[in-house]
């Protein structure tokens, strides 16, 4: 999805007749929503699983 990202806003810039390497406001406003987009996404991926607060096998176990 990043890569897609950043090449959808390469090609935009391009076509706006920005030069690559210096950017206006907009192009930079976008790639910041691509950073922050990527980096949500790559910490969703990356969280640990969370425990259910009680399973089967714990109650289980307390009843016996």
């Amino acid at each position: 999805g990043t890569y897609c990202a950043v090449v959808a806003l390469v090609t935009w810039q391009a076509l706006r007749g920005q030069p690559l390497i210096h950017p206006d406001g907009v192009t930079l406003t976008a790639a910041a929503l691509v950073l922050a987009a990527t980096a949500a996404g790559t910490y969703a991926a990356l969280r640990p699983a969370t425990a259910p607060l009680s399973s089967p096998s714990v109650e289980k176990e307390l009843v016996s």
